[in-house]
């Protein structure tokens, strides 16, 4: 049977592929993700033999076997073992190890002071060997304040100070301006049309939901400087709202964020990555209007879980569109 994983050692041991079942590879464009959900079969107490438990290290190789889109040894660390209702199954939750370790509540407070995000992330992830980071015209002050985490600071201060979103995908850690992202290229195209042969199918749509996503981030920014006074920028005549930035560069950018705009299923493919853009076209039943516009034309891959059904790869895909 296909797998997703070629090669599996835990705690430094390669454990055969036959006590993986089943596995589940997930990605986000975000500090949440990747993730490894393993099923694992726990007979004769294996758990137990090769020591698993919280914190123990899994590396694993990733293979799509059919290309080299995904082709990428990973480390990850185990964040849960959860029993099933067949007592010979466990199901083994793994985060990537840099966002594992970014996830635990810190000791003490850390801060920067009008510090380049290169510089900041490059201390905060002492870890990675490879980033992708754009160039911003600003220098920010970050605190991550005792008890809190890392990626979720980041999230919540660093990504909404400069408009951007940070991930990590195949061991590089990413920070990129998000109306950069949606100006990319798109690397694909996807379609509900089945006699399309030179496109990707779509398998399924789920209903998405957005909770009054643009009323959370399109607002009219304040702020005070010390010597101009009291500044303002964002979205000017929408909501007011008062913040401690000095700073109109970052006023503007906190109405600039993202919102689910799509969630498919799809036939699994490696090419496939967080914030990759896709085309999309699709066809309605309407002879009189052939093309649906009521769905996005284009967006940014989010979230992508991938999985191995019988002898198929699969895939689904969460995609979004700019709020700005």
């Amino acid at each position: 049977m296909p797998s997703l994983i070629q090669k599996i050692t835990i705690s430094g041991e390669e454990l055969p592929l036959i006590n993986i079942p089943s596995a589940s590879f997930h990605e986000s464009g975000d500090l949440y993700k990747p993730e490894l959900v393993l099923n694992l079969a726990d007979r004769s107490s294996l758990i137990d033999l090769i020591g698993l438990k919280y914190g123990s290290t899994v590396s694993v190789i990733l293979s799509e076997l059919i290309s080299d889109n995904l082709q990428e040894e990973i480390e990850f660390k185990v964040q849960s073992i959860v029993p099933t209702k067949n007592e010979d199954i466990k199901i083994v939750n793994c985060m990537e190890s840099n966002i594992f370790d970014a996830m635990q509540k810190q000791p003490k407070g850390i801060y920067f002071n009008k510090e380049s995000v290169s510089h900041i992330l490059r201390q905060l992830f002492p870890k990675v060997k490879h980033f992708d980071i754009d160039q911003f015209p600003i220098l920010g002050d970050f605190h991550i304040p005792s008890g809190s985490q890392i990626n979720k600071e980041i999230q919540d201060q660093l990504c909404r100070q400069y408009a951007a979103m940070c991930w990590i995908s195949r061991n590089k850690l990413y920070f990129k301006s998000i109306t950069g992202l949606f100006d990319r290229v798109p690397i694909a195209t996807y379609t509900n049309n089945r006699s399309n042969d030179n496109a990707y199918q779509v398998v399924k749509i789920y209903p998405v939901e957005n909770k009054n996503k643009e009323r959370q981030i399109l607002s009219e920014y304040h702020g005070y400087h010390h010597e101009l006074g009291y500044i303002k920028g964002g979205k000017i005549g929408y909501p007011k709202m008062v913040t401690s930035f000095d700073n109109k560069i970052i006023l503007d950018n906190l109405a600039i964020g993202s919102k689910t705009a799509l969630d498919f299923d799809a036939p699994g493919s490696g090419l496939i990555q967080p914030c990759k853009m896709i085309n999309f076209q699709w066809i309605s039943n309407n002879p009189e209007m052939p093309i649906n516009e009521s769905l996005p034309s284009k967006a940014l891959v989010t979230q992508q879980n991938h999985w191995i059904e019988g002898e198929t790869h699969k895939m689904r895909l969460g995609m979004s569109a700019i709020i700005q």
